[in-house]
C-alpha cells in the first residue's frame, strides 16, 4: 500500500525554521573566542546571542539606531551585571564585534542551510540572513553603521510563540476528549 506523501509538501520552507537555528549554532559553537569572554558552554552562546537579537529587535521596532557602540553598552551592562563578568568598554566591543558580525553576520559570507524539496526531489539552499546594517549620521555628522534584524531574524526570535499556538491547535484537534 502506498502511503499518500501530501504531508511533505512545502517541506523545505518548514525547514527553513530549523535552518535558523542549524546556521547559527554552526556558526558559534567552534569558535573559540567566547572563552576569552568568559563563555564556557554552548547554552550560554545561545543564550548570549538571543539576548543581543532581542537588544537588536528592540531598536529596529522603535526605528532607533543601533551602533556598535550601543550594542557594546548593553554586553558591557548584561555581562557583568546578570553573568558576573567585568568586561572594560573595549572588551565589550570586540565581544560585540564577534557576536554581531562573526556568527550572526558570518563574517560577511552568505549563510545558506540545505533543506530538502521532496516534490523537485533535491536539496534547495535557503539563504538565512538574521541581520542586516547601514550606514547613519549621527548629530554631530559621525558616520556609523546601524544594525537592525532582516525578517529572517525577526521569524526566528518570534518563531516560539506562533508554534506553541500551532501546537495547541494540533493537540486539541488530537485530543480524546476533543
Amino acid at each position: 500500500m502506498m502511503i499518500d506523501k501530501d504531508f511533505l509538501k512545502n517541506f523545505d520552507q518548514r525547514m527553513k525554521c530549523v535552518g535558523r537555528y542549524s546556521v547559527l549554532c554552526s556558526n558559534s559553537f567552534d569558535k573559540k573566542l567566547w572563552k576569552e569572554y568568559g563563555i564556557e558552554t554552548r547554552d550560554e552562546q545561545m543564550n548570549m546571542l538571543f539576548t543581543l537579537l532581542l537588544f537588536i529587535m528592540e531598536y529596529s521596532l522603535r526605528e532607533e539606531n543601533c551602533t556598535m557602540d550601543e550594542i557594546a553598552s548593553f554586553v558591557e551592562d548584561i555581562s557583568y551585571g546578570y553573568y558576573g563578568r567585568k568586561l572594560n568598554f573595549e572588551k565589550s566591543q570586540e565581544f560585540a564585534r564577534f557576536m554581531v558580525e562573526d556568527i550572526l553576520g558570518n563574517s560577511g559570507s552568505s549563510m545558506y542551510f540545505k533543506a530538502f524539496d521532496y516534490e523537485k526531489r533535491t536539496y534547495q539552499d535557503i539563504n538565512i540572513r538574521y541581520i542586516d546594517n547601514k550606514v547613519v549620521y549621527l548629530e554631530n555628522g559621525v558616520r556609523r553603521t546601524s544594525y537592525y534584524l532582516t525578517d529572517e531574524g525577526y521569524n526566528m526570535i518570534l518563531a516560539r510563540s506562533e508554534e506553541c499556538r500551532v501546537g495547541k491547535e494540533c493537540r486539541s484537534r488530537w485530543s480524546p476528549y476533543h
